[in-house]
């Protein structure tokens, strides 16, 4: 169906029903049963907003703004990522006054993925020595109480270490690989 046609016979319904929107959907579909899919009352309280707001059916037409990507701008951004590789795509775009569209657009064609920045298992310098005096403790508590880690340890699939527990996700993530 036209969506001229559609939007006209929702503004005649929605004056009729006196801007009820239930009753507007209701109506509509009454009369129009061979539309498969009828508008919602939320689309005639979206209508009915438009209206209110511009005075005419349909919205005027934002103009698209056309990315920048070349000259100065494109330095900009890219020294900006060897500066900050780990700062938001929205953050570094306000920071140089660039619409986000220029800035997506410029490090994509360099490559590089958005990505979320979290925290994996490591083992570091030391932790051997941590690790080995942890598990003599829980054997010496194993050895006073057999359901001792029954009572006691859990975990909920969190990082879990001797130095710390963490609610964090354990999920990769990489700015160079194509998925996002």
């Amino acid at each position: 169906m036209d969506r001229e046609v559609r939007l006209t016979r929702m503004h005649r319904i929605l004056t009729e029903t006196g801007n009820n929107f239930a009753g507007s959907a209701r109506t509509y579909r009454e009369r129009f049963p061979e539309d498969e899919q009828p508008p919602s009352r939320q689309s005639f309280r979206r209508l009915a907003a438009t209206e209110a707001e511009h005075g005419v059916l349909k919205r005027p037409r934002e103009q698209r703004i056309k990315p920048v990507v070349d000259g100065p701008v494109r330095e900009e951004v890219e020294n900006a990522i060897r500066e900050n590789g780990r700062q938001s795509l929205r953050r570094l775009a306000r920071t140089l006054q660039v619409p986000r569209e220029s800035v997506r657009t410029i490090v994509k064609g360099q490559s590089f993925y958005p990505y979320k920045h979290v925290r994996l298992h490591k083992l570091c310098p030391g932790d051997d020595e941590r690790r080995l005096t942890y598990c003599r403790w829980g054997l010496d508590r194993l050895r006073e109480d057999p359901d001792f880690y029954r009572r006691v340890c859990h975990t909920d699939e969190a990082i879990f270490t001797n130095l710390e527990i963490s609610r964090t996700a354990n999920t990769a993530g990489s700015s160079t690989s194509g998925s996002e």
